[in-house]
């Protein structure tokens, strides 16, 4: 039987349990749970498949940080919640939690977990009188205070509600803000109020103190000059005065002062020419211009483009002209 090892670096194929090394280790064939196998190196140990855990054959990481005090072999990542138990402690990212009993350790609903003492949100401790309401906020957003968009408040924390169309998760802005000066910066999109719940153009908010993208903190962003250049649905770019945004990535080299969004995928300013955050080296922005944006098709004085793959004229032509199947 071959099973396959999943890890953040690569993925292997492996072959069987070695009952030998880990003889008290009970074999399940289950992804939210992991099971025990040997690696193609030959050592034995926990497939981790799912959550960012994963195993080297030494030691288990999250990411790349080494998890510590865990128990190799009852250890078991709880899918992608971040959360993982071995027989005597439970870790949320890798880091213990030393208050939660795993014996007792279980999921609620909507990435909340108790067990026969508290309640669990991302790695932050609540009482277990709050479980409910908690889920019920996060499910469906019962009980929150809006901050503006799709931002909103619930016990002293802040949440961006992510809506696909249809579903709306709720990810917490895992940093401190100030509650006095927070402001969303309201996107400049059209989106139909039927098909989605929470505004899903207006993606970045601001303090006096720092820039967020959804629910991340833009670490390099200027609160005191950032404004929005332009959102959709699916991205959003903004600028202080030194740099330019799109989402939560700097765009290398770009000029504040000169750029614009030329298309769905294409940019530019004075000095560059880019295809979402990446540069095209060889386009010269004084004459470049898209001629499908479709099919990412664009051009300049010398070069042609499709995507960010330079072709020759002649290849550019025939995709350009040929017809939708």
């Amino acid at each position: 039987m071959m099973f396959f090892y999943f890890s953040s670096k690569k993925t292997e194929i492996i072959s069987y349990v070695n009952p030998d090394k880990f003889p008290e280790v009970i074999i399940e064939n289950d992804s939210s749970s992991g099971i025990i196998a040997v690696t193609s190196e030959g050592c034995s140990g926990p497939l981790l498949s799912a959550g960012n855990y994963h195993f080297d054959c030494e030691n288990v990481y999250y990411k790349e940080t080494i998890v510590e005090g865990l128990d190799i072999p009852t250890f078991r990542n709880i899918g992608w919640s971040g959360y993982a138990k071995d027989r005597k402690n439970v870790f949320y990212e890798g880091i213990k939690i030393d208050q939660a009993d795993t014996k007792t350790f279980i999921s609620v609903n909507a990435g909340v977990f108790r067990d026969k003492n508290y309640g669990y949100h991302k790695g932050k401790i609540i009482d277990l009188s709050e479980v409910r309401g908690l889920t019920d906020f996060l499910s469906s957003n019962i009980g929150g205070n809006s901050l503006g968009e799709s931002y909103y408040e619930y016990m002293g924390d802040v949440y961006f509600w992510s809506d696909g169309g249809g579903q709306a998760v709720a990810e917490m802005i895992m940093t401190e803000l100030d509650f006095n000066s927070f402001q969303t910066i309201v996107g400049n999109c059209v989106w139909d109020h039927d098909e989605y719940k929470f505004d899903p153009c207006s993606h970045f908010a601001k303090d006096n103190h720092k820039v967020y993208y959804e629910d991340a903190e833009i670490k390099e962003a200027d609160p005191n000059t950032f404004e929005l250049i332009k959102s959709d649905v699916e991205n959003a770019f903004g600028k202080d005065g030194k740099n330019v945004f799109l989402n939560a990535f700097k765009l290398e080299d770009a000029d504040p002062e000169t750029f614009e969004v030329l298309s769905e995928n294409y940019e530019k300013d004075k000095n560059n020419v880019y295809l979402g955050e990446w540069k095209l080296e060889e386009a010269d922005p004084k004459t470049f211009e898209v001629a499908d944006d479709e099919k990412k098709l664009a051009k300049d004085d010398e070069n042609y483009f499709w995507g960010s793959r330079m072709v020759s004229k002649k290849k550019f032509k025939e995709i350009l002209e040929k017809d939708e199947e």
